[in-house]
């Protein structure tokens, strides 16, 4: 019934065409994007990642394994926690993590109709340092994005993953900082500046982590951003809202 269909990820494409019988011309590419302005003016999250965490600085520094340093490394994850956000494995990870370094803390970055549940799951950790952000404006998150010293990002083997297309992958990447993610689907295509294990074993993405907080690191994070500069959302959206306006042009009868 809609005059114009759009996707994200491109083995979509097929699927859409196929068993749903969109035709071709009403297919609309989509992509995934990332907000840059706010990194590039520096970002608004050190004041603000500074009060709830009480911290006074956030320095990437290495880490020996259970040596702690003066101020907790924070590992981070962002999302909109709900059923799909994965956050009981995240958990897991950095739970697996600390059992051979110290001093790192977990930030949970965003909000969501899971974020309680979470904050009880995470309360339950015996041992655990973890913190919340609490819900965060799209403007807000490189700021906290930056003051992370290393961020998760996990994928699991399941069909749907398939065809995703991570906002926060791209997040992650514009941000600069190291991420520790399982190279599945879409993320092995970003293998070359990330640091990554294969499969979506938790044990295995912990011993990246803890390599990555270590220090055992070779400065490819540098060239994420670079990786999704051309997925600002304002190109994005400028670009198709004029094929929207041109389809809309030669449409004939009502709009």
């Amino acid at each position: 019934r809609a005059d114009r269909v759009s996707y994200h990820h491109r083995d979509l494409r097929g699927r859409i065409l196929e068993e749903f019988g969109v035709g071709e011309g009403r297919l609309v590419v989509l992509p995934q994007g990332v907000l840059f302005e706010d990194k590039e003016k520096g970002g608004q999250g050190e004041g603000e990642i500074r009060a709830p965490l009480g911290t006074d600085t956030f320095v990437s520094q290495g880490v020996s394994p259970r040596g702690a340093p003066s101020q907790p490394l924070t590992v981070g994850y962002l999302a909109h926690f709900n059923r799909a956000s994965e956050e009981g494995t995240i958990l897991d990870i950095f739970q697996r993590a600390t059992e051979v370094m110290e001093g790192i803390r977990l930030l949970f970055m965003g909000g969501g109709p899971g974020l309680a549940s979470l904050r009880v799951s995470a309360s339950l950790r015996r041992g655990l340092n973890v913190a919340f952000s609490g819900p965060l404006e799209p403007g807000a998150v490189q700021g906290w994005l930056s003051g992370c010293a290393a961020l998760i990002h996990y994928t699991p083997d399941k069909p749907a993953n398939r065809y995703r297309c991570s906002m926060k992958l791209r997040d992650y990447l514009a941000s600069g900082r190291p991420v520790a993610a399982n190279a599945l689907f879409e993320a092995a295509l970003y293998k070359d500046v990330i640091y990554s294990s294969p499969g979506d074993d938790a044990e295995a993405l912990a011993k990246v982590l803890r390599d990555v907080l270590a220090g055992r690191t070779d400065g490819r994070e540098a060239g994420g951003p670079g990786r999704v500069r051309e997925m600002h959302w304002e190109r994005i959206g400028a670009e198709l809202a004029q094929r929207l306006e041109a389809a809309l042009a030669h449409q004939k009868g009502p709009r």
